[in-house]
């Protein structure tokens, strides 16, 4: 149990700073619990491959792609990222908060 202490430490402050990142992002509570039960999964653990929420040098390649693009990278999977990023309660506005979040770019569409 020791040792999981700081990786539970480090997957709490990952996802505090997410909310600190994208402070400007407005989260519902459904969305909030989409976040921290989907997309914190992968995003918020260094173990697990994905680019971390938060981490320009990280998202900086792929945000040069522009929102749409990883928009339709998330809704149809890409790479090891599954269709949806696994998340079947997310609607196409969730998707677009939850991108936005995530990657730290604003939606062109101005999602909620």
């Amino acid at each position: 149990m020791r040792r999981l202490a700081p990786v539970f430490l480090l997957l709490f402050a990952l996802v505090l700073r997410a909310e600190t990142v994208a402070a400007d992002v407005q989260l519902t509570s459904l969305q909030q619990h989409q976040f921290q039960q989907v997309c914190a999964r992968c995003h918020a653990r260094p173990d697990a491959g994905a680019p971390l929420v938060g981490d320009v040098a990280a998202w900086s390649e792929r945000n040069a792609q522009g929102f749409e693009v990883l928009l339709r990278h998330t809704i149809d999977g890409w790479r090891t990222m599954p269709p949806l990023g696994t998340c079947g309660s997310c609607g196409e506005v969730d998707l677009r908060v939850l991108v936005s979040l995530v990657s730290g770019l604003s939606d062109p569409a101005g999602a909620p």
